[in-house]
This record gives C-alpha cells, sequence and structure tokens, in this order.
C-alpha cells in the first residue's frame, strides 16, 4: 500500500484486501455483527464511488471483496398466540395496560413511535360511527388513516377508562419502549406463549398479518 499524488491530493491506495482486513478489524475491535459490517461498508462505498465520479480515483478498489446483508425473520405471535394473550386475565395492573397495548399494536399495525405520539385528535368517528385513527408515520412521514376494529376500540376504551395516566393530548397511556419490551415478555411467558421471551413490541405490528 502506498500514497499517490493528484490534483495535489494524496490518495491512498486501496484494494480487496484492505476490505477484508477492514471487515475483521471492525469485528474484533467492536464486536459488532454481520450486517452492522455490512452497513458500515456501504457508507464507506458511497464515499469512494463520489471520489471516483470527481476523478479522484481511477476506478472502484474492492472488485473482489463481496459482502451481503443477512435477512433475518422477525418474531411475530401466531394466531393461536394472539388468542392466549386476549384471553389471559392479567392481575398486575402495570402489566395488563402493557397487554391493552400490545394488543391494540396487533389490531391497528402501528409501530411503537406511532402510537407513543398519538393524539387525541387524531381520533376520529365518522357519521356511521366507524373509529378511525388519522396520523402521520414518524418514519416516512406518509399519512396514514387506519380503521379501528370492534377488538381495537374495546382496547381504546378500556386503555381510556380512567385506570391509566394519560399524558394531557395524548390518545393513549404509552410508557417506554425499554419497559413495554420488557414487559411484554413476562405476559407473553405468563400466557403460555412458546418463544414468549423473543417477544418484541416490534413483533406486534409483525403479528398483524400472521
Amino acid at each position: 500500500k502506498h500514497y499517490t499524488r493528484r490534483n495535489d491530493i494524496y490518495l491512498y491506495e486501496l484494494d480487496s484486501q484492505f476490505m477484508e482486513d477492514f471487515d475483521l478489524w471492525l469485528r474484533k475491535k467492536y464486536n459488532v455483527q454481520h450486517n452492522t459490517i455490512y452497513k458500515t461498508y456501504q457508507r464507506l462505498t458511497r464515499f469512494i464511488r463520489y471520489e471516483i465520479s470527481r476523478g479522484n480515483l481511477d476506478k472502484y478498489p474492492f472488485p473482489d471483496y463481496q459482502i451481503r446483508m443477512i435477512v433475518k425473520e422477525g418474531h411475530y405471535l401466531s394466531f393461536e398466540d394472539i388468542q392466549k394473550l386476549e384471553n389471559y386475565e392479567v392481575e398486575i395492573k402495570k402489566l395488563y395496560q402493557t397487554k391493552l397495548l400490545f394488543l391494540f399494536t396487533i389490531y391497528t399495525g402501528l409501530s411503537f413511535i406511532d402510537l407513543y405520539k398519538s393524539k387525541e385528535s387524531d381520533l376520529i368517528i365518522d357519521d356511521d360511527g366507524m373509529y378511525w385513527l388519522k396520523t402521520f408515520r414518524q418514519k416516512s412521514k406518509s399519512r396514514v388513516s387506519v380503521p379501528l376494529i370492534s377488538y381495537a376500540v374495546d382496547c381504546l376504551k378500556k386503555l381510556r377508562s380512567g385506570e391509566f395516566e394519560i399524558p394531557n393530548g395524548n390518545l393513549l397511556p404509552v410508557k417506554s419502549n425499554v419497559h413495554l419490551n420488557l414487559e411484554i415478555k413476562q405476559v407473553c411467558q405468563l400466557c403460555g406463549i412458546k418463544d414468549g421471551h423473543l417477544t418484541t413490541w416490534h413483533s406486534g405490528r409483525r403479528s398483524t398479518s400472521s
């Protein structure tokens, strides 16, 4: 490896071995997983291609280095698991609150952040008495209109019954993501759901179409 000079800029000559060494260094130094390496590689090559477009590099320097993202199948609840969750009587108040919020997530497909940021003004009842949640996705900023099925409306009414403290203007009593992720594992294990310890809050969103 050596430096070359072009247009008063000193460039380090790279090759595929450099990228392999960099890959190994990231794994050992920071103990990161494969997909994190992939994301780092993406960001680095974006910069490299920019330098090629400016004429500071003649060609792409890593032709023999290859890495692909490992697609992981996320955990979700089966229909039988959801029924267990619906039918289980939770006696501890905070876990009962978490159960209702998680079921509401399953019935609506809303992410944690969209649930957390939902406001009273987002709830609409049309002329036919149909409940709608009309809001903007935090991730994509796109407008969404979610019709609430009867099960979702039932959860909504229980959560807004006055039993749980709701911040002023918010639609639901949503706790922090850390608390919800911890408590939903406890609830699923109490319900006898297989692999309940794998359940995360995002499992509810994945379970919407299960």
